[in-house]
């Protein structure tokens, strides 16, 4: 798996994660980024593990009006609602075979990249499933 960013300009540092650029036909160029080396990304991630987070909703503009689809995957976090969170301003990440490993100053953050991998759950986790994956796995974990 690789969490995406999608920012309003580019990531300073950050030129080795970029994945691609794009023009958005109202907001202009946007650059996309392997969020592991995003300190944007990697928070709101600890935010979504911390927290107890959960998937975002799907809303669909069918020219008719908003429509709410259902989530292809569902996702929770371990954490509790309402959590400290702490800043994070920068981060390094460090791939390994199954998973990347960043540190984020006070927290470390683990992105599970092979879903099938083995991962230490140490921590609070981020768990998903999907169809063909009923069973909650592992997808990140914040120590």
């Amino acid at each position: 798996q690789v969490p995406l960013t999608y920012r309003g300009a580019p990531l300073d540092g950050a030129e080795d994660a970029l994945v691609c650029t794009m023009d958005h036909s109202v907001l202009g160029p946007r650059w996309i980024y392997d969020g592991c080396a995003d300190p944007v990304g990697v928070r709101a991630l600890a935010t979504a593990v911390l927290t107890g987070g959960q998937e975002a909703g799907l809303d669909y503009d069918s020219g008719s009006g908003i429509e709410k689809r259902q989530p292809t995957v569902r996702v929770t976090g371990s954490g509790t609602p309402g959590a400290a969170v702490p800043a994070i301003d920068t981060v390094t990440a460090v791939d390994g075979p199954n998973a990347t490993v960043i540190d984020a100053g006070a927290l470390t953050v683990t992105v599970r990249r092979r879903v099938g991998g083995l991962l230490d759950a140490t921590g609070e986790t981020l768990r998903g499933t999907w169809r063909g994956q009923d069973e909650p796995v592992v997808l990140a974990t914040v120590r």
